[in-house]
Parts: structure tokens; C-alpha cells; sequence
């Protein structure tokens, strides 16, 4: 499974969430997946085009699969990461998103692992002229089809810096998808109080996308903001132990007046 690199920004995540429940729970041809998403649409050729994307979409990233023998489609994520938008945006943090071998695996961890307050993006085309030269995008529209697929999974989110009057930035905001790991791949026990080292080990091994956060006891600011908002919204504690033989480093924060060290964090839900 892989978000394949024809991603555009008329192929929204919700419709693809649509699309493979719709694929789950009732078998049909690929004329009548489209024409129920189409809601029943014969005459209006944009809608139905829009919907052909999708299910293109869905079926060059693994997501969907005809049965050779029965002409009938297939959906090849399990019923329970179907439940609700959040278990599908999760799992395909954990099986998509990854694959090194595609263009969005490889932006988002280059992109995860740049200063925000160095790198700011504004538009989609600030998003290609910044990229390094061994990941190649031309085109706005693929652009901004990542960003909203970025924003989708919990890696990317839109908000104004400063006074409103001013333009809509796009900056990394991964707490989402780590509550996300905590709550459904539960890697600690609710209370536990593990080494930061042990977390981020773990971290790292399940969500390889967030591989390139830290370095070293060095945690980089787009994940020390992460595990500050994790920390203030309740999901973790982050614990400094004096004279511990392990100390990590969180970036300094203006916003956030608390220890940047930090020897343990206990996983509170």
C-alpha cells in the first residue's frame, strides 16, 4: 500500500475514506461504486470524472483491488480501520505514508525534519521551490494535493502566524499522529513512566515517518512542540530526573516556559 505520486488536490482524503467503506461493505462493480459515490450523477460528466480520480487514486495505491474471478472490488484495509475517519487517516500513517519508495513518504520526513521557523510555506508553489533536487514536483496541483493529505494524517495543519490580516501559513503539527500511534498501536502501558530514549526507540520503529525528528539526545522543534502540546493536552508527562545518566534535549520554546530536558516521559492515556 502506498499514496501514490498522482496525488492532486481534487482527490480528498474523505472521499477516498468514502470510497473504501462504500468498497468494504457492499460488493459492486466499478460502474456502480461510481455511480453511488456520484449519487447517482449519469448526466453531470465533472462529478463523475471527479469520482473516476478518486477510485484511480485508491486503486494505484493498494487501497482497492477488483477480484479477478467475481469482477467484484475488494478493499484491502481490515473493518476496524474503517470505523471512523481517524482509524483510517492512522492507518494509513502506519502503511502508506512510510514507503520510501514514492514522493510522499519522502517529502514528508525532509519536511519533518526542517525548522518550521526557518522554513515557512505559504502556497504550494513555496512547497516545490524548497524541496531538495533529488525529490522532484512541478506541479501545483500535486502540491497541493500533498498538503492536504499531510494536513489529513496529523503532519501538516494551516493557521495564521500572527495578525489575522496576514497570510495563511502551512507548518508541521505531528501531536496528532502520535496521540494517534498511543492510542491504537498502545506501545506502553496507560501510566507508565518509560526512558525518553525507550520512547523514541519505539517511536522511530513504528512510525518511520518521524524517523529524522531527533538526532542524538537532540530533540528537533517540530517534535519538542509536539510533545509539549502531548504534555499540556493530557496524553503524556515529561519527567527530568536530576543527576539521570540520559538527559534529552527539547528545543527552546518562547511559548512554552518548561524544562527543555527531559529523562522520562509517563504515558498517561
Amino acid at each position: 500500500m502506498k499514496i501514490d505520486d498522482s496525488l492532486r488536490n481534487e482527490v480528498m482524503p474523505e472521499m477516498v475514506y468514502s470510497l473504501c467503506r462504500l468498497v468494504a461493505s457492499r460488493r459492486l462493480s466499478q460502474k456502480e461504486i461510481v455511480r453511488a459515490l456520484a449519487l447517482g450523477a449519469d448526466n453531470e460528466k465533472k462529478i463523475r470524472d471527479s469520482v473516476n480520480k478518486v477510485f484511480n487514486f485508491a486503486q494505484k495505491s493498494g487501497m482497492i483491488r477488483k477480484n479477478e474471478e467475481s469482477e467484484i472490488w475488494e478493499c484491502l484495509f481490515r473493518d476496524d480501520e474503517l470505523l471512523s475517519f481517524r482509524s483510517f487517516r492512522h492507518a494509513l500513517f502506519m502503511k502508506a505514508a512510510p514507503n520510501e519508495n514514492v514522493r510522499f513518504g519522502k517529502i514528508v520526513q525532509w519536511y519533518l525534519s526542517q525548522d518550521p521557523e526557518l522554513l515557512r510555506i505559504e502556497k504550494a508553489e513555496a512547497l516545490i521551490q524548497n524541496l531538495p533536487e533529488d525529490i522532484l514536483m512541478k506541479d501545483a496541483q500535486n502540491a497541493r494535493g500533498f498538503i492536504i493529505w499531510a494536513c489529513a494524517l496529523g503532519v501538516m495543519q494551516r493557521g495564521y502566524a500572527g495578525a489575522k490580516n496576514r497570510a495563511m501559513n502551512i507548518y508541521p503539527k505531528i501531536d496528532g499522529c502520535i496521540s494517534d500511534w498511543l492510542y491504537y498501536e498502545k506501545p506502553f502501558q496507560k501510566g507508565e513512566r518509560v526512558l525518553v530514549r525507550d520512547f523514541m526507540q519505539q517511536m522511530r520503529s513504528d512510525c518511520p515517518l518521524l524517523k529524522d525528528t531527533f538526532a542524538g539526545n537532540d530533540i528537533n522543534r517540530v517534535l519538542s512542540n509536539a510533545l509539549r502540546i502531548l504534555d499540556g493536552t493530557g496524553w503524556i508527562r515529561l519527567r527530568y530526573t536530576k543527576d539521570s545518566g540520559d538527559v534529552w534535549h527539547l528545543t527552546r520554546s518562547i511559548t512554552r516556559q518548561m524544562t527543555n530536558d527531559v529523562t522520562e516521559i509517563e504515558v498517561l492515556r
